[in-house]
């Protein structure tokens, strides 16, 4: 299951869209996803996601310091 699909799960929304779009379902996956265990994805997928749910490209290709940054509040 790739990050997406696993905070999908978390969150619990109708559509995945609704994670970037929705401003309660935004706040209730940017808070799952500091309990996540982020280290077993990618650098790529990690990227990704903080610019899905933040509209922001991520501003670091270290993996360590992006996975601090999505726990901190994206």
């Amino acid at each position: 299951m790739d990050v997406f699909e696993k905070l999908w799960q978390r969150v619990g929304c109708t559509y995945m869209s609704d994670m970037a779009h929705g401003a309660a379902y935004n706040t209730l996956a940017r808070n799952s996803v500091k309990t996540m265990e982020l280290e077993e994805y990618s650098l790529a997928s990690l990227q990704d996601l903080q610019q899905y749910l933040t509209g922001r490209n991520a501003a670091t290709s270290d993996k360590e310091q992006l996975v601090r940054s999505l726990r901190a509040g994206v």
